[in-house]
């Protein structure tokens, strides 16, 4: 379960738009995680507002159910800077807070979340993506005192037209799969 937890502490990166990523998007998405010994699937809804071309703030709300038909919902917040390495290319350091809650869970297990990564227009209309996220919490699911994972984040995102595309990030027993309208940063 703590690999789920680190894809829905994940689940806004990707990105895009032309001539460097937009930071501006809604993003709906399919989570599924296999972790052999508790498999989940979830539905989520994120969104990110870029302005100064160089900040970033977002949100993502999950919901779903794991394999021993327990139901869970998380939501995260972040905050970050993604300055432009090149005219294609963003570095992103982002700094988030996440909690998960299930009737599987004696507590609301929380945690904060480290990233940094890179945004690349490969062309006009595919972006790569990758990030380390390290996450560290105050209560681990399995009831133990704290946890800090670490885990990559690598995805793509291909965009139909300047606006929607649609995109698929992967680490390690969890992928997602989104669609994406992007706005442009509008500030």
């Amino acid at each position: 379960m703590k690999k789920l937890i680190l894809a829905l502490a994940a689940f806004a990166l990707s990105g895009v738009a032309v001539a460097g990523p937009s930071w501006t998007y809604v993003d709906l998405g399919y989570v599924r995680a296999d972790s052999g010994d508790n498999d989940a699937d979830a539905y989520g809804i994120a969104g990110s507002f870029g302005f100064g071309e160089l900040f970033h703030v977002n949100a993502v709300w999950v919901d779903g159910t794991d394999s021993d038909d327990d139901d869970f919902d998380s939501y995260r917040i972040g905050a970050g800077l993604h300055p432009a390495v090149t005219d294609d290319t963003d570095l992103v350091l982002e700094i988030g807070y996440a909690t998960i809650s299930s009737d599987d869970f004696s507590n609301d297990p929380s945690w904060v979340d480290l990233t940094l990564g890179v945004r690349s227009m490969i062309t006009d209309r595919f972006e790569l993506n990758a990030a380390i996220v390290t996450a560290v919490g105050d209560d681990d699911i399995g009831g133990a005192d704290g946890f800090t994972e670490v885990g990559i984040n690598i995805g793509g995102q291909y965009f139909f037209n300047d606006a929607i595309s649609i995109n698929v990030v992967g680490s390690d027993e969890v992928v997602k799969f989104g669609v994406r309208w992007s706005f442009g940063d509008l500030m």
